[in-house]
């Protein structure tokens, strides 16, 4: 790309310097504080071998990635059941990432009829982890 090509003879222009802003907004205090890494939603709990091992691949170059940064907390997307395998690669990546590692569970699905069962999903998780103390549930309202 031509923005990233280096110019050696000419005075750089403020959009050619090598910080952008987006690069000088935060300090790195605040990079360590108040950011927290999002994990991409993939299928941890698939049937299919294949897309377990993509998934636990990519789950954990981004676990690491985070752990890299040194950020303050990681944020597990939605889990559904069954929890086996999301279960396996939350462990391994609490042994990896020594933040705190968020969990999204919803308040409530759609249904009224499913009254408790979210809760049951996080029991459910936290139970197949040996009840990590750096793992934690964020609720989705």
């Amino acid at each position: 790309h031509p923005s990233h090509k280096r110019q050696l003879l000419f005075q750089l222009t403020e959009d050619q310097a090598p910080f952008t802003r987006s690069d000088l907004v935060l300090d790195s205090h605040e990079w360590t504080s108040f950011v927290v890494g999002k994990v991409s939603p993939s299928m941890t709990d698939s049937n299919y071998i294949p897309t377990q091992k993509h998934a636990d691949k990519t789950i954990s170059q981004e676990v690491q990635w985070a752990s890299h940064l040194g950020l303050p907390a990681i944020m597990f997307p939605v889990p559904y059941p069954p929890f086996q395998n999301y279960a396996r690669i939350l462990h391994r990546s609490a042994s990896v990432f020594k933040g705190q590692i968020w969990i999204r569970i919803p308040m409530c699905l759609n249904s009224e009829t499913d009254e408790g069962q979210t809760w049951e999903w996080w029991n459910s998780i936290r139970t197949m982890t040996e009840h990590l103390p750096n793992v934690f549930v964020a609720l989705e309202l």
